[in-house]
């Protein structure tokens, strides 16, 4: 009966076991928030490419749930306003970066293009890794409201 009773405990303790935090991806706490858009980067070709400074009303918000919603496309780091979209932010299989996956479909011809987020000098940087010559959108922590 005691074996009995060792058995049942340790089953109970294998199948109260869950790897769904194992699962779950770790967003930098320094993501959450909303963020406004400053800045855009086109690297031309020649790695003359810089940080222009935009007027844009663009902003996206980082959620403790891995989520993120942006105030127009992220597609292509488009600057463009208008409309909410939403999507998941994971973790980078090759760096300790987050990556941001859209709901919306942005490119059918290349469906698994990433926008790699980083924090630089307090600010937020997003890269789209299918840009060949390299481009970037650069926001700014909105401070809370």
């Amino acid at each position: 009966m005691k074996n009995l009773l060792i058995i049942l405990m340790i089953m109970g303790v294998i199948f109260s076991c869950s790897n769904d935090d194992a699962n779950k991806n770790v967003v930098n706490p320094e993501l959450i928030g909303k963020w406004k858009l400053i800045e855009t980067f086109e690297d031309p070709g020649d790695g003359s490419g810089v940080y222009e400074s935009i007027e844009s009303e663009k902003t996206i918000e980082f959620s403790n749930d891995g989520t993120f919603t942006i105030n127009g496309p992220l597609c292509q780091l488009s600057t463009l306003v208008g409309g909410t979209f939403t999507g998941n932010v994971r973790n980078s299989n090759y760096s300790d970066n987050n990556i941001l996956v859209p709901e919306e479909e942005c490119d059918p011809d290349n469906p698994s293009a990433e926008y790699r987020v980083l924090i630089e000098n307090s600010n937020l940087i997003i890269y789209y890794t299918a840009c060949i010559e390299g481009c970037g959108n650069k926001y700014q922590k909105l401070n809370a409201e």
